[in-house]
């Protein structure tokens, strides 16, 4: 949960909202169980309109809790649904009336796109930055916001630290995204390197668990399935793991010569950053940071 709500808030710079059920104790227990059948033979689609996440969403509370199933309030965006699902008494949507208490209390999700617009409010401020907004700051290549980053004082080197991490997360995401369209698209798997045709294959088994057993299985497992579910599920776990410390290592020489660079200069800014405030701080009579 903690990584999609990061991508959302850090990376995509957006919202997100968690709204509680008015469920029974014996429908949250329905809903709980027809999850885990859903999850362990799942093979489900995913379509932007016709199978998204709402969609899904929809259909498994459709099927798990009876009162439901005749009401007509399915739709294709979340917000749709959940509009539908508060109308109907059954999202308790006034958990979000006080947004500072639905902060606190882990109801809302802000974006970090105005706390970063105003940390690049002040820089610009401060340095008489050309790019009329932190999009455009990110955009620039590292070489060319690193001249700025030279003159900043200790305030705007910390903001613009803060920046440079995010820009790094984006341009983190870019190469995931270019990868994955370039190597993980079914038809092109064949064309993948060794080791992301291994990881495809190894994960299968987090989004369709059955196929850890050979007859694939039905509904959930059985008592007697479950201890040669343990013991391949350790050794699975393991595979996995050595398989993504392999494909982290060799992520770079699939990489573009431009993704490579970015990267690159990205890293020697945030290094330069923080260079920067330790000499600062020293120079304004703070400790000598390590």
């Amino acid at each position: 949960m903690q990584q999609v709500i990061d991508e959302y808030t850090k990376v995509e710079l957006r919202g997100l909202r968690s709204v509680p059920l008015r469920l029974s104790r014996e429908e949250i227990a329905a809903v709980l169980e027809r999850t885990s059948q859903l999850h362990w033979s799942y093979d489900g689609r995913y379509y932007f309109l016709g199978n998204n996440c709402a969609a899904e969403t929809w259909k498994l509370l459709h099927d798990s809790v009876s009162r439901l199933a005749g009401q007509g309030i399915g739709s294709i965006t979340p917000t749709g649904l959940l509009r539908r699902l508060g109308n109907a008494g059954i999202a308790d949507t006034s958990v979000l009336d006080d947004p500072a208490r639905a902060l606190r209390l882990g109801y809302r999700f802000e974006s970090q796109g105005a706390y970063y617009d105003a940390l690049y409010a002040g820089a610009k401020a401060s340095l008489s930055l050309p790019p009329r907004t932190v999009a455009q700051w990110m955009d620039l290549s590292p070489e060319q916001r690193r001249p700025w980053i030279e003159r900043a004082d200790l305030r705007t080197s910390a903001a613009l630290l803060i920046l440079e991490q995010a820009a790094q997360r984006r341009a983190l995401a870019q190469v995931r995204e270019a990868l994955k369209r370039r190597y993980l698209a079914s038809d092109r798997e064949d064309d993948a390197p060794d080791v992301v045709r291994r990881l495809l294959q190894e994960s299968v088994y987090l989004g369709q668990p059955s196929r850890l057993l050979d007859g694939r299985g039905y509904g959930v497992p059985q008592p007697d399935e479950r201890a040669a579910l343990e013991a391949r599920s350790a050794t699975l776990r393991g595979e996995l793991q050595a398989t993504r410390a392999e494909l982290e290592q060799g992520a770079r020489q699939w990489m573009g010569a431009a993704q490579r660079d970015r990267l690159d200069g990205i890293t020697a800014n945030t290094e330069l950053l923080g260079s920067r405030l330790r000499a600062l701080h020293a120079e304004q009579g703070g400790l000598r940071l390590p």
